[in-house]
């Protein structure tokens, strides 16, 4: 008995390894980003962020993975007065670390797969600079002032992401992939007291992704 039983577990454990996917590849995509409590008028801010993509799906419709990409994020904004204008732009550089919980629709076989997911976002602040430039309306020289963004900003940020995309099968396990990912975060990253200020941003991302473990296609 304990003899059919062990061979019952092996023989499901070759079958679970049978019907794994693995995949790595890179992936590269571009941003807009903002950040809460900096008042209005904010400009658009675009930025790129690329890096790798990592999925491993334990079932024909999920799976789990996640992505560590550099991501160029921060805030633009224009504050017009009656003297003077006010132009903030605060640039803000991140290594994300996001793990992601996938639905994927359709069939294994599927040439085409649409997926949805879920998951978390960590961001350690590695550089950037904020720049404020102060223009009077009397002509006068513009005063300038640089200063970096890690004087300004906490070095952490944690949130939470979720998106929707479409998997397009290029070969028997490779993939092109197009994702939409909003990210929304819940840490602080103002050093000042004087406002909360959350990262926002909305990304559209691009990858190639690659067999490095079993697959059945079937």
């Amino acid at each position: 008995m304990k003899k059919i039983l062990i061979s019952g577990l092996l023989l499901g454990s070759i079958s679970m390894v049978k019907a794994q996917n693995l995949s790595l590849g890179p992936v590269v995509g571009v941003n807009h980003s903002w950040l809460t409590g900096t008042g209005d008028n904010k400009s658009f801010n675009p930025g790129l962020n690329i890096g790798g993509t990592l999925t491993y799906s334990f079932n024909p419709n999920w799976g789990v993975g996640g992505d560590l990409l550099f991501s160029m994020e921060g805030v633009r904004q224009r504050n017009e007065g009656s003297l003077s204008s006010t132009t903030r732009d605060a640039a803000l550089n991140f290594i994300r670390v996001q793990p992601k919980f996938y639905h994927f629709f359709g069939n294994l076989g599927d040439a085409v797969r649409p997926k949805i997911f879920v998951g978390g976002s960590l961001g350690f602040l590695t550089g950037g600079s904020t720049k404020t430039t102060v223009a009077s309306n009397n002509e006068s020289a513009d005063v300038v002032t640089k200063t970096p963004s890690k004087d300004i900003y906490n070095g952490f940020d944690a949130g939470i992401l979720g998106g929707a995309g479409i998997n397009w099968r290029l070969g028997k396990a490779s993939w092109l992939t197009t994702d939409l990912v909003y990210n929304n975060g819940l840490v602080d990253l103002s050093k000042s007291n004087a406002n909360w200020q959350a990262s926002r941003s909305l990304s559209f991302n691009v990858g190639l992704t690659f067999p490095i473990g079993t697959v059945n296609p079937q």
